[in-house]
Parts: structure tokens; sequence; C-alpha cells
């Protein structure tokens, strides 16, 4: 088997509660259960709404706006995933995998995207991922632990391409937007429905689609995220080996973490300090990002300004990271800051 053959222990944050992405995304992105088995999303109060995603002010606290380099990410892809692609593509192992996934994500219309569901469907469920686990298991036979992301790639594709026309219809009246969320009609959006499990009420949750199913804009943007989740949750499947931030590429990861600690609508601020926490505790997941300043920038959108300063002043007397520019971040916010 190619890649790491040990198995890598999860750590306990991002095994319960990996994105806490509806509430850690939980539905099933591109293809697994997993959407549908987590708790949705805390809400953000009033004043920290999504206003902090893309808003830029003239204060060196403000977060920059997530910008995304897309040829970046598509060169670490194929660095990490391009051998895995060309292994595993056109195998019966893989259709297998591929039709089980789809099984469970057209399951998931058993139950209303808020509603819990039966015992029986529940008992469904749990064989669905059992045979998801087992066929994911021959699949990393053909792709390593490290490139088993691009097993799913071919169903995120699909799956973007239900979501697109799902949202056109959407926005033509063909259907709306109480049905698309809850029961798009199976004949016409087939496509969204197998390969996608009800992920758009997922997606609203999060301010990545607006309530009237329009992308929040950038639209560029806001698709290249719903790709780094697709990616995140479908590497759930293989948790017990790899742990799932470590399937993504690093630029994947960085990008990953940036939206969820910037994203007020989407994350509570109490999500949003556990997501900086879970960097500082874990040096292998953003080795080369600053912690300090990650930290100061959080407090200042949630208008914890003394917090903020507390943080300056801390990793300035431990001569931690950049020193010179704490000082000058701690010296505008007691010059500006309440």
């Amino acid at each position: 088997m190619k890649g790491h053959r040990h198995q890598e222990a999860t750590s306990q944050q991002e095994h319960s509660s990996p994105l806490l992405f509806s509430g850690c995304i939980m539905m099933v992105l591109g293809g697994l259960l997993l959407w549908a088995q987590m708790p949705a999303p805390q809400p953000a109060s009033a004043s920290h709404q999504s206003e902090s995603f893309s808003h830029q002010s003239d204060s060196p606290l403000e977060s920059p706006p997530l910008r995304i380099d897309r040829d970046r990410l598509k060169r670490q892809r194929a660095d990490q995933y391009g051998e895995a692609r060309k292994t595993v593509k056109g195998t019966d192992t893989l259709a297998r995998l591929h039709r089980v996934v789809e099984q469970a994500n057209e399951h998931q219309f058993q139950s209303e995207p808020d509603e819990e569901p039966s015992a029986d469907v529940q008992e469904e469920r749990r064989t669905l991922r059992s045979t998801i686990k087992q066929a994911s298991q021959d699949v990393i036979t053909l792709t390593g632990y490290d490139g088993y992301v691009a097993a799913g790639e071919p169903l995120f594709e699909t799956c973007s391409e239900g979501l697109e026309a799902l949202l056109e219809a959407v926005q033509t009246g063909d259907v709306s937007m109480e049905r698309a969320r809850a029961q798009p009609p199976a004949d016409t959006f087939e496509t969204y429905r197998r390969h996608c499990g009800q992920l758009l009420p997922r997606l609203v949750e999060l301010g990545l689609v607006t309530p009237e199913g329009t992308w929040h804009e950038p639209a560029s943007r806001s698709r290249t995220i719903v790709g780094l989740l697709q990616r995140y949750r479908w590497a759930f499947n293989i948790r017990e080996h790899r742990r799932p931030l470590l399937q993504l590429t690093a630029y994947g990861r960085e990008l990953l973490f940036r939206y969820r600690i910037r994203n007020g609508e989407g994350f509570s601020p109490d999500q949003r300090k556990r997501f900086v926490q879970q960097i500082a505790t874990d040096s292998g997941l953003l080795p080369d990002i600053d912690v300090p300043l990650l930290r100061a920038r959080l407090a200042y959108d949630l208008e914890e300004y003394e917090r903020a300063r507390s943080v300056l002043k801390q990793a300035i007397e431990k001569d931690e990271g950049d020193v010179e520019t704490y000082r000058r971040l701690l010296a505008w916010l007691k010059q500006h800051g309440p």
C-alpha cells in the first residue's frame, strides 16, 4: 500500500468537532453520511455576523480578506493526488465505493434536514456507513492514505454540476427554495440528490449560499470553499488510519482554517476560538502560521479589545513570533481602541 501504513491517531478535537460545519458540516458533502450525524452550528450573535468574512477596514488588526490562489491549490492537489487519480480511475473498486456513497446520499432524503430520523432509518444509515467504511478500505489499497481524497473527486465534480442546476432552477422559479432545501424533485434533480445529499441547507447555514439561493459573493470563493469542505468530509471515511486534515494539501488546510476563523455567520465566537486553539496546540497542521497575530485579530473582530491587547503583550513578553509587528499593533490599539 502506498503512503503511511501505520495507524495515525485522530486528535480529540478533530474527531469530535471536525468543522462544526453544520455543526461540522454534517451532512454529506459529495458523499458521506457524516453531515446528517453532527450537531447544527451554534448561532453567531448579531454583532458577529458574516461581515467579518469579507469586510475590509483601515485597522491593521482587521483580518485581511480571504484570497484564494487557485493555481497554487491545483498544483498541490496534482502533487498529492496525481498518482492516486491515475491508479484508481476506472477500477471496479472505485465504482463500488461510489455506488454506496450515492445510495447514502439519496437515503438522506428519507427524512427532512432538521428532522430526527426514525429508528429504522437510523439503522439503515448505520449499515450504509459500515459498507462505505469497507469499500474505503479496499480503495486505499490503491490510493494509499494520502491519496484517498482523489477517490472522491469525480463525485465532487458531479455534485457541483447538480448543485448549480438546482440553484439555477431556484432562480428561474422552476422550484421553490424551500423545496430545493428539503426535497428537490427526484426526477429532475437526481444528480444533486445522489451526489450531494442534503447539502444545500448546510451551505445556507454556513453563509456560502444565500437564503434566496444564490452564491455568497464572491461566488468563485464560495465554490472553492465548498470544494475544500467536500474533501475534508470525504477524508473522514478513513479517519482511523489518517487524520482528515492531513489528507488535505497544506494550502488547502490553511484556507480551510482561515475560512472557519473568519466566518462569523457560520460559526459562533467559541467555535472560532477553538479553531485557533487547534492550530496552536497541533504544530503539525500549520507550522508557519502566526498564532499570536491570529489570536489578536480574532479578538479584535469579536470586539474583545482587552483580550487582543493581552495576546499581543504576552507574545512580546515571551519574545514569541514577530515581536516588532506586535509592538506596532499594540501601540495602534492603545491609541485607537476603546
